[in-house]
């Protein structure tokens, strides 16, 4: 449980407005919606070290205030829309 959670903030940080305002190759993988894709996301080597599946990933991020996912379009973004812009 503690490796989820961790798996969580590690997402939660490339989501951040920090993080967000310098990674240039996150922004450019986003849609016009701020969505992400989740196989994306799954090879950034920090998440890779978890070993997570896609269905992991999803798991771990369900309680998550910060980022929402898709697991129809397996995408996911920040869910506070305001900060999106």
């Amino acid at each position: 449980e503690g490796q989820k959670l961790k798996l969580q903030k590690q997402i939660e940080f490339y989501f951040s407005a920090e993080n967000l305002c310098k990674d240039l190759f996150l922004r450019s993988h986003m849609n016009r919606g701020g969505w992400a894709p989740l196989e994306l996301i799954a090879q950034f080597p920090k998440v890779r070290a978890y070993k997570a599946s896609e269905t992991e990933i999803c798991e771990s991020l369900k309680n998550s205030e910060i980022v929402e996912v898709d697991a129809v379009t397996r995408h996911m973004r920040l869910k506070n829309e305001a900060l999106r812009k």
